[in-house]
């Protein structure tokens, strides 16, 4: 859910913002000259990290199920009917989990509404759940991701020459890496 509103732009337009919807919250508005929430504190520079939202990033995953010898199941998603019921099923078998969405998948749902969503799901870091930006077709939208809270991404610049493609590939794992996403 969304919470929409009118403003009129003020001098105190994030106090305002910041009373209405705390950090844990969403903001969109109609009027496209009003900054959403996410616009705000990232003006202010503030980025969102994982770990606010319960999240873990992949290689801690990873580590525990290649020393236990399990897999490690990732799965689409697109709305929040999907998301509860991959979080359900994860809960109960008490597995952890890959969130992955494509960058089609974030542009249809907007990035304050899909990390609205992943903050509705209470998620607890001993859960063990990443979200993925699976196949980010460039720098700048593995980086969107990471700014989000996205706590693994995997950049695919197959379609780049080979040595675009290592060039890219490594300037991402090396920013993503500054953040401690995998």
């Amino acid at each position: 859910p969304c919470l929409w509103f009118n403003l009129c732009p003020a001098p105190d337009f994030d106090f305002i913002v910041a009373q209405i919807n705390p950090l844990s919250s969403i903001i969109r508005t109609k009027n496209p000259t009003i900054p959403t929430f996410y616009d705000i504190i990232t003006a202010k520079g503030f980025n969102m990290k994982y770990t606010d939202f319960g999240l873990v990033n992949t290689h801690d995953i990873f580590l525990d199920a290649i020393a236990r010898n399990y897999a490690v199941p990732a799965f689409n998603f697109y709305n929040m009917e999907t998301l509860n019921a991959i979080l359900a099923a994860a809960r109960e078998t008490h597995s952890p989990v890959i969130l992955a969405v494509s960058e089609s998948a974030l542009k249809y749902m907007g990035g304050d509404m899909l990390m609205g969503l992943i903050r509705g799901a209470n998620i607890k870091p001993d859960e063990k759940i990443a979200l993925h930006l699976d196949h980010g077709s460039s720098f700048d939208a593995c980086a969107h991701a990471i700014e989000l809270g996205f706590s693994s991404v995997m950049i695919d610049a197959s379609k780049q020459k080979f040595a675009d493609n290592i060039q890219i590939s490594s300037q991402v794992a090396d920013h993503a890496h500054k953040f401690g996403v995998s």
